[in-house]
């Protein structure tokens, strides 16, 4: 009797813990409004005299010795009525190269980038009894138009 009452204890405690609303089973993935953002940050090194590179940075020939970025990407996502949904999308980025003309013995130079990008805006909609999604979309020129030599180098 009391081991049966123990395993109709534990039967409960389980039902209790399953149930939908306490494991989260029936969670949206995706929630009403979301905002996120994220960062990588990749550093590239070239052992010895470097990786030689021709016509870089302004200079006929150069020795790259590192390259580095840090990325951060910047999303949001919101309902907007009637069955739309608007997304933004943009990044901000920085770079940084290192290098050295291997046609002189100069020093180490290093040429830098780094801002936002362009921001991506997108809206969703479904019709037909959520049987056609309609996607629109559009990239707002937010980012640089223009880069020196040096920073078309280190993109």
């Amino acid at each position: 009797m009391i081991a049966r009452a123990a395993l109709l204890g534990g039967v409960f405690i389980a039902s209790a813990l399953l149930r939908p609303d306490v494991a989260n089973a029936q969670e949206q993935l995706v929630g009403t409004r979301t905002v996120a953002v994220g960062a990588s940050y990749e550093r590239v090194s070239f052992g010895g005299a470097g990786l030689t590179q021709s016509a870089f940075a302004g200079v006929d020939t150069t020795r790259v010795q590192n390259a580095q970025q840090l990325t951060i990407p910047i999303s949001a996502s919101a309902p907007i009525g009637g069955g739309w949904r608007l997304d933004l999308t943009t990044l901000y980025g920085a770079g940084r190269v290192r290098f050295t003309d291997a046609s002189s013995s100069g020093g180490t130079n290093s040429a830098t980038l780094s801002g936002l990008s362009d921001l991506r805006v997108r809206a969703t909609g479904r019709f037909l009894r959520d049987n056609v999604v309609l996607t629109l979309g559009i990239n707002a020129p937010t980012g640089r138009t223009e880069l020196d030599g040096a920073q078309f180098s280190t993109l």
